[in-house]
């Protein structure tokens, strides 16, 4: 039965046989020198041959030597993989019972019947998979028949990975197509676990990028193999599957680069993929996360992952998305990734937003906390880098954006495309765009567009500067300019560079009539060009001066700061119309005795047929230079200044009933003279000087003046110009820009 010569050092055989050879039994110690093997045989007969039965037992033998004693014949894939991967430790105990049928005079009519036994052996190194580390120190018992051979494992070390119960079964050795099944039960420090499972051939630690010494934790791990018995077994032939529960982890980056902390997870593994779920700490918050990665890219992905949690402002920064001061507060997010086999990812975002509050400065936008908000994002991802936003839907309070973008280099915004945008007033759909030049163009329309909160801020002390470069195309039913102005039917066009505007077109309707400003480039300067149809109504809008009525606005000038509000040189004239409600040119008019002008002031209005006047606009103060206004009742003329920071007026003028200049201009020749300054050069005005601050002015007056004769030429100046005539040359406006609509309110 041995396939070579076994050295006895001693034995002893004992024979029984029948006298009518109807049965035989044989008895035999053997000392192999140190292993006793002891063999009770009989054989009773049966028909024309024996009915044999054996049984074997054998004592402290080495593992080593199993190869002598298993004869080559008796299921030699089986007892290949065993002799070639259990080595070193003992079997203090082992066993056989063969039967079998057997005509001595035939010798080919032998027949097993049944075969099986156990061995017990402990201290065994197992190669469960080569090249994988051994398990050492096995501690178990093998229990055989003529089909398969089953060993049990109670105890063993892989590594520092303690050893649980565990099984190695090989069958199929009747048939001849034999089979490992090999299921291992460890338990221990994850770093050891994940280093089984990075070890060569399979390596899908490293294959995810996970770096296998910065890992920490315990894991209680199951690892299941089963292969044919081949001698030219391929990977692909290995069937492999694990399974994990881990406790206490600490995996660095794994969360878009962030660690997760104090996790407790639950890993299952087989040859397709991966998939890891649980919950632990990312950056402070609990958080449940689940990944699932395919080691082929034959479905429709490669790999899966989700995290939901509770985000803050620091989180969000650290995740890449830096929202600064503009939220506050925790926010619920559920985040999901895919990426496709051509390496594309979509990244799914859904945030509840009650518990967090949000403020846009720019916008006058907020959220407190409490109040409702749901966001809702989708990204595509190429080479770690966003490339697109496919879906983003937020409501939050009374805003509500929908919008899609195209995201250039680093993930920076390119074009916006908003399907909807309303932020407080704001209802309008658009694009943002950023040009090749870095120039940003920004196209909306809509019922309406609200800039009050960046031209007009309720706290201008929160403007910064800026250096971004604008091309603003504005179509509106209602465009509101400032916290009091708006215009109907309204364009808007205008390119700024940083806070130096380059040029604005602006259209609409403003109380009974059109309004249009334009600034252009022109000869080097930005010339400047303002008509208004309701003068009162475009000057009362613009908080400019609310005690006009009527009347038609024209002004031309330059503008010499970077945007109207700092530097302006320009001519303004008003034609027919009403001043009412005037306090300071009531006192004015009231304390130089014109007391019938003064109660016309306060009921229906002074009618003036004309005024004009130039200024000098700067940051820190406005100029008036010879200013004029006349009509039926009063002539008046006044210049002075205004400064902007402490709010202080300084005005001095002359006004004069008109019926006075009415009764000298029917006199001729007493007219030329009063003209030329002639001999007493006529009739009396009162001077005026207005000081103090805006509010209460001082108003002080000298009643006896004499009408000077430049006084009377600017006068006759302004009231026969005619009424069409332009205040300077102004220059010829400018085509709407692409996207801006032509429309003067009809």
């Amino acid at each position: 039965m041995l396939d070579r010569p076994v050295e006895i050092a001693g034995a002893t055989v004992r024979l029984a046989v029948a006298p009518d050879l109807d049965a035989a039994e044989l008895t035999a110690t053997i000392d192999l020198s140190g292993p006793t093997l002891t063999l009770t045989s009989t054989a009773v007969r049966s028909g024309t041959g024996y009915s044999v039965t054996v049984d074997g037992a054998a004592e402290d033998l080495p593992v080593d030597d199993l190869e002598r004693f298993w004869p080559e014949s008796a299921g030699p894939p089986a007892r290949e993989w065993v002799t070639q991967n259990l080595r070193d430790g003992v079997v203090p105990n082992a066993s056989v019972r063969a039967e079998a049928w057997l005509d001595p005079v035939d010798p080919g009519t032998f027949r097993l019947d049944s075969l099986g036994g156990r061995i017990d052996f402990s201290g065994v190194t197992a190669h469960y998979f080569r090249p994988l580390p051994p398990i050492v120190g096995i501690v178990g018992t093998a229990l055989y028949d003529a089909d398969s051979f089953d060993i049990s494992v109670t105890d063993g070390r892989l590594d520092r990975l303690k050893l649980d119960p565990s099984r190695v079964r090989i069958h199929g050795m009747v048939a001849e197509d034999e089979f490992a099944e090999i299921d291992v039960a460890v338990r221990g420090p994850l770093r050891d676990a994940l280093r089984v499972i990075d070890h060569e051939p399979l390596g899908y630690p490293s294959e995810l990028g996970l770096d296998v010494s910065t890992v920490a934790g315990k894991a209680g791990a199951r690892l299941r193999f089963d292969f044919p018995l081949l001698k030219d077994l391929k990977l692909d032939q290995v069937k492999l599957a694990a399974s994990a529960n881990l406790t206490d982890v600490l995996l660095p980056g794994v969360v878009a680069g962030e660690t997760l902390a104090d996790a407790d997870l639950k890993l299952e593994l087989d040859g397709s993929g991966m998939t890891l779920s649980g919950a632990g700490m990312v950056l402070g918050a609990r958080s449940e996360v689940s990944l699932d990665q395919r080691f082929h890219t034959r479905g429709p992905y490669t790999s899966r992952g989700r995290i939901i949690t509770t985000a803050t402002r620091d989180s969000l920064a650290a995740f890449g998305l830096d929202l600064g001061a503009m939220m506050g507060g925790r926010m619920a997010v559920d985040a999901q990734s895919e990426t496709r086999p051509d390496g594309v990812e979509t990244v799914s975002l859904t945030a509840d937003l009650q518990n967090a509050w949000l403020r846009v400065d720019e916008l006058g936008w907020g959220k407190p906390a409490g109040a409702s908000g749901i966001l809702r994002a989708r990204l595509t991802v190429r080479d770690g880098v966003p490339v697109s936003v496919d879906e983003f839907d937020m409501k939050a309070g009374a805003m509500s954006v929908q919008a899609v973008a195209a995201l250039g280099e680093g993930g920076r915004p390119r074009t916006v495309d908003l399907a909807r945008i309303r932020i407080g007033r704001t209802d309008a759909a658009g694009r943002v765009e950023r040009l090749p030049s870095g120039e940003w163009r920004i196209a909306l329309r809509g019922p309406t567009i609200d800039l009050s909160p960046v031209l007009d801020p309720e706290d201008p002390s929160t403007e910064d500067e800026s250096d971004l470069a604008l091309d603003v195309r504005l179509a509106a039913d209602t465009l509101i300019v400032t916290r009091k102005a708006s215009l109907g039917a309204a364009t808007l066009a205008v390119r700024q560079a940083g806070d130096r505007l380059i040029s604005l077109d602006l259209r609409g309707r403003v109380g009974a009539g059109l309004a249009t400003l334009a600034v252009l480039p022109v000869d080097g300067q930005r010339r400047l060009t303002l008509r208004a149809e309701d003068a009162g109504e475009f000057l009362a809008a613009f908080d400019i001066v609310e005690t006009i009525r009527g009347g038609r606005l024209a002004v031309d000038g330059t503008v010499t700061g970077l945007g109207l509000d700092d530097g302006m040189e320009a001519t303004a004239r008003i034609d027919e119309f009403r001043v009412v409600n005037a306090p300071v040119l009531a006192r004015v008019l009231s304390v130089a005795s014109f007391t019938g002008l003064a109660d016309v002031l306060r009921g229906e209005g002074i009618r003036f047929s004309r005024a004009r006047v130039g200024i000098t606009l700067t940051s820190d103060r406005i100029e008036a230079r010879d200013g004029l206004a006349y009509g039926p009742g009063l002539g008046l003329k006044v210049e002075g200044a205004y400064d902007r920071s402490s709010d202080l007026i300084d005005f001095v003028g002359m006004v004069a009933p008109a019926y006075s200049l009415s009764r000298l201009i029917d006199r001729i020749p007493v007219f030329g003279e009063l003209l030329t300054g002639g001999e007493g050069e006529g009739l009396l005005a009162t001077e005026f000087r207005v000081r103090g601050t805006m509010d209460d002015p001082a108003v002080t007056v000298n009643p006896l003046t004499a009408l000077a004769p430049g006084f009377l030429r600017d006068l006759l100046s302004t009231a026969e110009s005619p009424a069409d005539a332009p205040v300077v040359e102004a220059p010829a406006p400018s085509a709407p820009g692409p996207g801006v609509r032509e429309d003067r309110g009809k």
